[in-house]
């Protein structure tokens, strides 16, 4: 039960829709999971009121002809049956009903940042995908430069044909780069569409940090349903036992009657017999005796120890998923760094370029080259900047925060 009081506090939150949600969702994904949230909560009420016993009601009337008679009788009735002490079944259930809506919503939840995640990895990768285009036209830049160089050093005589034809070969090759990333380009765009109607270049996108492992442990979203899942086996263990326990039930009804020509025999004369009314009410004390009885609770304790033991298999999975992720997130800033300087690099290889070229040392294509190399690794900078909120939002999706 004690994971019960620490997840009760997330309740609020969990009412309120993801801020992302109406940015990036379609209206019928938010219909949809506002539609789930709805039918959780109606669900949720459903089994916590489920111990109210229903009120009966009951009319009719029959009829006959016997002795000549147009005989017409009429019964009515209220009537309820409803425990008031089950050995605290009545209060664990709905504790239980509590914790089984906390693990619905939480499951909403999941699904609803699960969404939100994929439109933004989705956006994410179109956005890495025009900067690797970006990189495919400098290549084949390069390529139509080093054809038409070769082209003058064949008509010079100075290299052969198949020195010729395997620059062509490269260009054909940076060609068809070009276009299989577009096709995967369109790929991406097709899956975007599926998502939402957002225009990806264009959107503001949170800009993700690293968080901290104690806080993506802690706040993790799938842990905190497996602890919902361990209160609600908790609560299903003790409404178990208590089925098995002695229950006082209160009883009452209210009853009516009405007859009209009524007889005994055919000789007498007929007679109405007037409405007649009365309330009836008493106790009922029941406990059940069932063979499986002590199985029955055995295994609801078991099913809760297996739950405690999910959670710790998973706790475990979840920092190693966070190591992982570290050590992935730091080996991208790693190469952003190394990028970086490389850029750096580049700056005085293409100022020393330049001067070769103005002295005449140096071709307009080798010049040409060395500045789309230098293009193409600040290009390698901004991919690696977004590869790393990619894999940050892998962080992101699964953590919550509980409201005070």
């Amino acid at each position: 039960m004690r994971y019960f009081i620490a997840l009760i506090t997330a309740t609020l939150w969990l009412g309120a829709q993801d801020p992302l949600t109406s940015q990036l969702l379609s209206p019928e994904q938010r219909e949809e999971i506002r539609l789930q949230q709805e039918q959780a909560t109606l669900s949720a009420d459903i089994l916590r009121d489920s111990w109210i016993s229903t009120i009966g009601l009951s009319y009719g009337g029959s009829f006959d002809n016997k002795f000549d008679l147009d005989r017409q009788s009429y019964t009515g009735s209220i009537s309820i049956d409803q425990p008031i002490f089950k050995s605290g079944g009545i209060y664990f259930g709905i504790r239980y009903a509590q914790a089984n809506a906390h693990y619905a919503k939480l499951g909403i939840i999941l699904q609803e940042r699960a969404l939100i995640a994929q439109v933004m990895r989705t956006i994410l990768t179109l956005r890495k995908m025009d900067i690797a285009l970006a990189q495919a036209r400098l290549a084949l830049e390069d390529a139509i430069d080093a054809v038409a160089y070769q082209r003058q050093l064949l008509n010079a005589g100075e290299i052969d044909i198949g020195q010729y034809n395997s620059t062509l070969i490269n260009q054909n090759s940076a060609q068809t780069a070009l276009w299989e990333l577009e096709k995967s380009r369109q790929e991406s765009l097709y899956t975007l569409s599926q998502l939402s109607s957002v225009d990806y270049a264009t959107i503001t996108l949170p800009t993700l940090s690293l968080l901290e492992r104690d806080t993506f442990t802690t706040h993790h979203i799938e842990r905190a349903q497996l602890a919902s899942d361990i209160a609600q086996k908790e609560y299903a263990a003790w409404v178990t036992m208590s089925n098995y326990l002695p229950t006082l039930s209160l009883q009452a009804g209210y009853n009516y009657t009405v007859a009209y020509n009524q007889s005994l025999n055919k000789e007498q004369t007929a007679f109405d017999v007037a409405p007649t009314q009365y309330l009836s009410y008493g106790f009922k004390l029941s406990m059940p005796l069932a063979y499986n009885a002590l199985r029955d609770i055995q295994k609801s304790r078991v099913d809760t120890l297996l739950a405690k033991t999910q959670m710790q298999s998973a706790t475990r999975d979840i920092e190693s998923f966070y190591a992982k992720s570290l050590a992935k997130v730091k080996a991208i800033e790693s190469q952003i760094a190394l990028a970086r300087d490389t850029v750096a690099l580049y700056e005085v290889v293409v100022a020393k370029n330049a001067d070769l070229f103005a002295s005449g040392e140096l071709s307009a294509i080798t010049l040409s080259q060395s500045r789309n190399a230098q293009k193409s690794k600040r290009l390698d900078i901004d991919a690696y900047t977004l590869e790393r909120q990619i894999e940050l939002l892998a962080l992101y999706e699964k953590r919550y925060e509980a409201q005070p």
